[in-house]
């Protein structure tokens, strides 16, 4: 069922998936002329899409699985770059986590992009000098992300959700939500 979930998940969001590493902002991550001002704007609506998200999401999340919190890291690199987390927008239209079924399908999208930062760390970290300690730890997660995606995929497993189809749909909902607010 696992392996057959992903396929479903990967299946209903490929597409959403690369709208979003499309977008300009997105996309000028990994350009060879990045500026700290386009990596820094990128960081600001990923605080404001993680943030509220987070919140919402809480602490504990599915079946016993615990999601890492990533604004913290975000608040920081922000910091570095010298924007205050206090003056920036919120995105207000958020995937429903509402069920297990529809948390699994936003850590989906959570976990994948810890996991596929890392592709943007080595960039950012050549091109812009900064590090996972000063300014590029968003993009290097909490703890190794390729584990933590692992974990992810062990904790769907064993939970086995019993609304696939709404794990998948989440999963979308949650990647549309982000394209959204990030060319908003």
């Amino acid at each position: 069922m696992p392996a057959e979930l992903l396929a479903r998940i990967r299946d209903a969001t490929r597409e959403l998936h690369a709208c979003v590493e499309r977008l300009p902002g997105m996309a000028r991550l990994l350009e060879a002329d990045l500026d700290r001002a386009a990596y820094r704007s990128v960081l600001e609506k990923m605080w404001g899409f993680y943030s509220p998200l987070e919140a919402r999401l809480g602490l504990s999340t599915a079946a016993g699985y615990a999601y890492r919190p990533r604004v913290p890291l975000l608040a920081r690199d922000l910091a570095f770059l010298g924007t205050s987390s206090a003056d920036l927008a919120a995105c207000r239209r958020l995937p429903g986590v509402d069920s297990e079924s529809r948390v699994w399908g936003c850590l989906y999208v959570l976990e994948g992009a810890a996991l596929g930062g890392r592709v943007i760390l080595k960039h950012v970290t050549r091109s812009l000098k900064v590090s996972p300690v000063q300014g590029a730890a968003f993009f290097a997660g909490n703890g190794l992300p390729g584990s933590q995606w692992k974990r992810y995929c062990a904790a769907l497993e064993a939970a086995a959700p019993a609304e696939p189809e709404a794990v998948a749909a989440s999963a979308a909902e949650t990647f549309e939500a982000l394209f959204n607010w990030l060319q908003a």
